[in-house]
């Protein structure tokens, strides 16, 4: 399985998180979900834990099943189209957007998970 990661490192100002969040959530992750040969996209949230601040406003994951299918889609006039569109949520956000794949090469279940 390969992963691509869209970081969000940064922040958007607390008046604009909800407006953002449901841009992102609401428009941009179900539109990269219909790219061809993605498996899952899973938007995630940078939360405080502790005294910790979190680095990253966002993430978004992109799973494929091969090399193959992460060409696909990074190769589709559905991704282009995307690219090509206005986002206004970025310019609510602060920061920056490094995007990174990864081979996943093992995976397993913690003791929470085993009934």
């Amino acid at each position: 399985m390969l992963l691509r990661y869209g970081f969000y490192e940064g922040y958007v100002r607390e008046e604009d998180q909800a407006e953002f969040d449901e841009m992102v959530g609401g428009q941009m992750v179900p539109d990269l979900s219909t790219m061809p040969g993605v498996l899952s996209v899973r938007l995630m949230r940078g939360t405080r834990v502790g005294e910790l601040a979190p680095r990253w406003y966002h993430a978004i994951e992109l799973g494929f099943e091969d090399e193959q299918g992460l060409l696909a889609a990074m190769n589709s006039d559905i991704r282009r189209d995307i690219a090509r569109r206005p986002t206004p949520a970025l310019k609510l956000f602060i920061g920056r957007t490094p995007h990174a794949n990864f081979r996943l090469v093992r995976s397993l279940p913690g003791p929470s998970s085993r009934s």
